[in-house]
């Protein structure tokens, strides 16, 4: 008897960064772009790397590595930015913000055959939810709500 596969499955997208492979749904990314310019960002705040128009919009440009200090980044000369469209905190609007990625992204399903919780992630990183294994690489799952308010308070301080 053939046994059909039932189990919910979730278009997500792997974002290599740096150090981590980001899994992403694919619902809260926007676009990913190439060789982007963009605008030097303040030395106060380490994780953010400066600003792109996009869509006629300057959005913010973050480094996930420095968002935690145990981590190092070094930016490239060729960008890769994965537009990540979140809830403002009060759900008025939708935040937009670019995430650094070392390679191009790769569209991923998960579900229950293709994901494995990782119990003892060997990298633990502060802004991460949880990690896994998906399709035999490891990945975390950025706290995406914790990045935006973050990230949210830190803009208003330096403006």
């Amino acid at each position: 008897m053939d046994t059909e596969d039932t189990s919910l499955k979730t278009a997500c997208t792997l974002v290599p960064a740096q150090s981590f492979n980001l899994l992403i749904p694919n619902c809260c990314i926007a676009e990913v772009l190439i060789h982007t310019i963009i605008s030097s960002s303040s030395p106060d705040n380490s994780w953010y790397i400066g600003n792109t128009l996009w869509n006629g919009e300057e959005i913010p440009i973050i480094s996930f590595e420095k968002l935690d200090p145990a981590y190092s980044f070094k930016q490239k000369d060729k960008s890769i930015i994965v537009i990540v469209n979140y809830p403002s905190p009060d759900k008025s609007k939708i935040f937009h913000f670019g995430i650094m990625a070392n390679q191009f992204p790769q569209v991923v399903q998960a579900n229950n055959q293709t994901i494995d919780r990782e119990l003892n992630p060997k990298n633990s990183h502060q802004y991460a939810l949880s990690y896994v294994y998906i399709d035999g690489k490891s990945a975390l799952i950025p706290d995406l709500p914790r990045i935006t308010n973050s990230m949210l308070r830190n803009l208003r301080k330096s403006a």
